[in-house]
């Protein structure tokens, strides 16, 4: 595992150590691999620009830093395997032109393998050209999702406004025009969907423990839903890239099934609430955690080893989600708080 940087810039036929972005002139752009091909065959990857080797050796689920690259000009890009001498040991040859100021990602997806994987999905690069380095303002996080495992074309990722409830368009938050999500920086969670809205996972994405403050990042999943109709390949997660690269962040899968109280024959009384709100199981539970989200998609409470009893009587006035982890399965309501 190397994941050697061997010239940070490329400028004109000409390379030098710096990467900062007002070290270079305006005729720079930058891009960003991200190396998610989940083949044996390929867990480095080496990329030569304009016949040039740029990074020896990135590993599966690793990053590069945004590296500057001349734009406005049409870059070769090949990508080798691992230990490669030249670029003519290409097993992909691609151009990007990123225009100058402009930053892109280029994410490797796929595989070369002619067989062993469910879908047949060939190795390649793909490119996000309105890739952003920092965030827009200073108190969010700029989230941009890119979709690239082979065998979950068929999911949507969503950052839910109220995680937990019933699926709605309308609680999803909205990325902008460029695909990022802007969101305040704070404690969220990213749901995958089948094509009918059906909740398939959900996973925490905790920006501000991370201390992403002004921050640009990107989630991809990574992996396999099956393993093993794919050469026994990795599982699938969602995982994290930073814009100074390394390795791919793994984020906490929440549940891959989320019920609802109903579901489950939870009863939650009073609803309306003033101080205590009451459970009552259908069954015996041993350790039930809580955490209680508001309309904006933050966590506002958090709760370990309660009883059937919860006090939210210092909660302002609103509509709430409350998420119950019990013995490791995980249900979901909402509740009103009123004075």
């Amino acid at each position: 595992m190397k994941n050697h940087i061997l010239f940070a810039i490329f400028c004109l036929g000409a390379f030098d150590d710096s990467v900062a972005q007002n070290n270079v002139d305006s005729s720079t752009a930058f891009l960003q691999f991200i190396h998610n091909t989940a083949d044996p065959a390929l867990t480095e990857i080496d990329i030569y620009i304009g016949g040039r080797l740029v990074v020896d050796g990135l590993s599966y689920r690793h990053a590069t830093q945004f590296l500057a690259v001349p734009g406005d000009t049409e870059l070769r890009i090949d990508i080798a395997p691992d230990s490669s001498t030249s670029a003519s040991a290409s097993i992909l040859t691609t151009s990007v032109n990123l225009v100058s100021g402009s930053s892109g990602i280029a994410l490797a997806q796929g595989h070369v393998s002619t067989s062993g994987f469910q879908n047949s999905v060939a190795f390649g690069l793909t490119y996000f050209d309105q890739a952003r380095q920092i965030a827009n303002i200073d108190t969010t996080t700029d989230v941009l999702i890119l979709n690239s495992s082979t065998d979950i074309r068929d999911i949507n990722i969503v950052v839910p406004a109220a995680p937990g409830g019933n699926i709605n368009q309308d609680i999803f938050y909205q990325p902008t025009a460029s695909g990022y999500y802007e969101l305040v920086t704070g404690h969220y969670q990213v749901q995958t969907l089948s094509i009918d809205n059906t909740l398939r996972s959900a996973y925490r994405l905790p920006l501000s423990s991370l201390r992403l403050h002004g921050r640009a990042v990107t989630i991809i999943p990574s992996g396999f839903l099956y393993p093993a109709l794919n050469s026994n390949g990795p599982e699938l997660g969602l995982f994290l890239t930073m814009a100074t690269g390394g390795p791919l962040l793994p984020l906490d899968m929440i549940s891959n099934n989320i019920f609802s109280f109903a579901e489950a024959n939870i009863l939650m009384h009073p609803n309306p609430v003033t101080d205590f709100i009451n459970f009552e199981f259908p069954f015996a539970a041993r350790i039930i955690n809580a955490q209680i989200i508001d309309v904006s998609g933050q966590e506002v409470r958090s709760y370990q080893n309660i009883d059937h009893r919860l006090d939210i009587s210092d909660l302002e006035n609103g509509v709430y989600t409350i998420n119950l982890t019990i013995d490791d399965k995980n249900f979901t309501d909402k509740f009103v708080k009123i004075f």
